[in-house]
């Protein structure tokens, strides 16, 4: 009897330690929660701090003369063609000028709702693979997250790439999970991609196929993009793809030259002969360079 009155105050706790849990399941909730911190994080303060002389003022100055000259196809800025960027950024910011006007605030507003749209993707992403715990983590991360806030202090296209590359990744992995991708999946992979060329040129093809036999060679295209982040640059021609010598190759004092044992990651291609060379297959069939390894600072090991 005692051992049962003890225990009995207990469960009130477990109940009131599970109720926010047993909240943010709802996705109507936890949604509404992550939109109140966008609003008090991001839109307030929109207007501030004015905008930059250097990136700032030329991509919005590129905007308004879009708007001013009703011509959506050819930037200028200044009157003079500006034709550097990809054009998705600046037909958002161009509508927001013709809708709100033009101002500091309409300059940011579309990369507010970019933000927001990378947190609810998240949101959905991390909940697709977590849970709904999971996926509330990961977009209250994203909400609270320092450089998302910073990169939409300047009016430059890394806020809506990073949520295309969201959308791309889950669908990628979607893709993965079914035997025979649907449709859907296929179509938004693409059409995901498309956007990403418009939005910050042909950096944002995503170069991953949704075949399960690809997997191998994803890895290696995964690989390949991950070192330039940490400053590897490519090895091989842009001409003709051929990887370069000697930094290319994934042994340059092989004996003899040809065909190489491995490819080297950043040319991603082993040469067979000097005029013929494959795809590496996977990350068994490559292999970091020495200038590669010094570009990303990669310690030396002891022999």
């Amino acid at each position: 009897m005692n051992s049962a009155e003890a225990t009995e105050p207990e469960q009130p706790r477990n109940q009131s330690v599970n109720r926010p849990t047993n909240l943010l399941s709802d996705w109507r909730i936890a949604v509404l929660i992550l939109f109140a911190l966008w609003g008090l994080i991001y839109m307030v303060g929109l207007s501030t701090p004015a905008l930059l002389d250097d990136a700032d003022t030329v991509h919005a100055e590129a905007a308004r003369e879009m708007v001013q000259r009703h011509d959506w196809v050819t930037l200028y800025a200044n009157g003079v063609r500006y034709l550097e960027k990809a054009p998705l950024m600046y037909w958002s910011v161009a509508t927001s000028y013709t809708m709100f006007g033009v101002d500091e605030w309409s300059t940011r507003f579309p990369l507010m709702l970019g933000v927001l749209c990378i947190i609810l993707a998240t949101y959905g992403l991390g909940r697709w693979a977590f849970g709904p715990e999971g996926g509330f983590a990961s977009a209250l991360v994203m909400t609270t997250a320092l450089g998302p806030y910073l990169f939409t202090r300047f009016l430059i296209p890394d806020v809506p790439v990073g949520f295309w590359l969201t959308l791309t990744y889950w669908m990628f992995l979607k893709s993965l999970e079914e035997e025979n991708p649907s449709r859907w999946v296929c179509w938004g992979l693409a059409a995901v991609c498309a956007l990403n060329v418009l939005t910050k040129g042909l950096i944002g093809v995503v170069y991953a196929f949704a075949a399960p036999e690809m997997t191998a060679e994803n890895g290696v295209v995964i690989a390949h993009e991950m070192l330039h982040t940490v400053g590897a640059t490519d090895k091989y021609n842009l001409a003709d793809d051929a990887p370069r010598f000697p930094e290319g190759f994934g042994d340059p004092g092989q004996i003899p030259l040809y065909p190489q044992r491995n490819a080297e990651l950043m040319a991603g291609r082993r040469m067979l002969a000097s005029d013929r060379w494959e795809q590496a297959s996977s990350l068994d069939e490559v292999v970091v360079g020495a200038a590669t390894a010094q570009e990303i600072r990669w310690p030396q090991h002891a022999e």
